[in-house]
């Protein structure tokens, strides 16, 4: 069986949601990681995160050097659509977006997490954000857009409960 590549969301992070994420994947071929986004976010804080990281991919006044890469154009164009659909299409246009509110701060945010899941080819997302991630149709929308599965927590256990059947 080949090795899922899970990204955990900055939602996951309570010890309970991680201790059930965690019990979900034993002995299962499951590689867990986290964006940098989600480290800067945990920063200060008694998260446990996973040892795989991900890099975000560069926004100016956003990301931190030597902590993420350059997209291409194509990414570009991704995150627009991807900031369209968490915020219902709603988020500032490119060059209107000089002082962002901390909410819109936390969408572009989401944006980005999602955007690294999507340039690293990862198979599975999993978040408890069902605002910006599942609501409203989001979900089925940001799936088609970064060729990806969105799972909260209690999704992913049946998940990895479904792998454990049909592995035997």
């Amino acid at each position: 069986m080949k090795v899922i590549k899970v990204t955990l969301d900055t939602s996951v992070l309570p010890r309970t949601r991680m201790a059930a994420i965690i019990e979900s994947a034993r002995g299962l071929p499951i590689e867990f990681a986290t964006v940098y986004v989600t480290h800067r976010e945990a920063r200060g804080t008694p998260f446990e995160l996973p040892a795989k990281l991900v890099l975000d991919t560069m926004v100016l006044g956003e990301s931190e050097l030597g902590a993420a890469v350059l997209g291409s154009d194509e990414h570009g164009s991704i995150l627009d659509s991807l900031l369209s659909v968490i915020s219902d299409r709603s988020f500032p246009k490119r060059g209107s977006r000089n002082k962002l509110s901390r909410g819109r701060e936390h969408q572009l945010r989401d944006a980005l997490i999602l955007l690294a899941h999507r340039r690293e080819n990862r198979d599975i997302f999993v978040t408890e954000d069902k605002k910006g991630f599942i609501n409203g149709s989001r979900r089925e929308a940001l799936e088609r857009l970064c060729c990806t599965r969105i799972m909260t927590v209690e999704e992913f256990g049946d998940f990895g409960d479904s792998l454990r059947i049909s592995s035997t």
